[in-house]
């Protein structure tokens, strides 16, 4: 991202956020507006880059670029909002994690970042959300080269996962990508989930394995390196605290299912994580 831009800046109202109306937008930055679009005249935003955001997700940013987004006011001085601006395949995939997002957040938590908009090239999308410090994604904890992590970091890093898996599920969602760098948590220890791109309608158990399986190859590297984790870190802290969530999630006819998966899961550890060190 260069140091500094001026973009056309437009709006879209929260409920009509749909592909066509994204892809059909003025090009530049399109904000979410609860104001008719009719009273929000297009005008120009700034964008300065900060890259020194990036700290605590070094490594899982994926293409995400950070920086302050400088509104214009006619009555009153510009307003800067800190922001990330996140590259996604197409308008379907930036829809869809708008309204993945306002899903999970409806309640008030605040469980993924807050969509603030998208930005469209030509043919080009990208999500903009709420630049939220403090927010440090697991893979800069279990997978750096220069540090093995302690039990402690062990401990935390594989129960925010399990967490995370147990919130999805319980609002009825598989991941997709349940890798550990898609996992999170904030400065006061609250889960965030992150990568909404993927996500999907939990249809049955193998959509819960297929997420643990993801995340424990993730944890190798795809086989490329030795697991932080072994077998029995993984077990009492992963699959224990989601095995205790099962009854609460699943409704009683699927809830055996469920456990059975866990347990073929479990007597897979040595083929799934293979052998460690720790």
């Amino acid at each position: 991202m260069p140091e500094h831009t001026r973009n056309n800046l437009s709006y879209v109202h929260t409920r009509d956020v749909t592909v066509d109306n994204v892809e059909n937008s003025p090009e530049g930055i399109i904000l979410l507006s609860r104001s008719p679009t009719a009273t929000q005249p297009i005008s120009e935003a700034e964008l300065y880059a900060r890259p020194g955001y990036i700290v605590g997700r070094e490594d899982s940013v994926n293409g995400v670029q950070f920086a302050d987004l400088v509104l214009p006011r006619r009555s009153s001085a510009s307003t800067t909002q800190p922001v990330a601006i996140k590259p996604v395949e197409s308008a379907k995939h930036a829809v869809r994690e708008h309204k993945v997002a306002n899903y999970l957040n409806r309640k008030g938590e605040q469980l993924a970042f807050r969509p603030l908009g998208f930005t469209r090239w030509g043919n080009n999308f990208s999500t903009i959300t709420e630049f939220d410090q403090g927010v440090v994604s697991y893979d800069n904890v279990l997978l750096q080269e220069t540090h093995r992590p302690t039990e402690s970091e062990i401990a935390e890093s594989l129960t925010v996962a399990a967490q995370t898996l147990i919130i999805l599920n319980d609002r009825g969602l598989a991941h997709g990508d349940f890798q550990v760098k898609n996992t999170a948590s904030d400065i006061n220890g609250r889960t965030r989930i992150i990568d909404l791109t993927t996500m999907r309608k939990l249809r049955d158990t193998e959509d819960v394995s297929d997420d643990i399986s993801l995340y424990m190859e993730s944890l190798t590297r795809f086989g490329t390196k030795e697991s932080p984790v072994n077998q029995q870190q993984f077990d009492d802290y992963f699959l224990h605290k989601y095995e205790e969530s099962i009854p609460d999630i699943f409704p009683e006819q699927r809830k055996s299912e469920v456990g059975m998966a866990i347990t073929a899961i479990r007597d897979s550890l040595d083929f799934l994580i293979g052998p460690s060190s720790n």
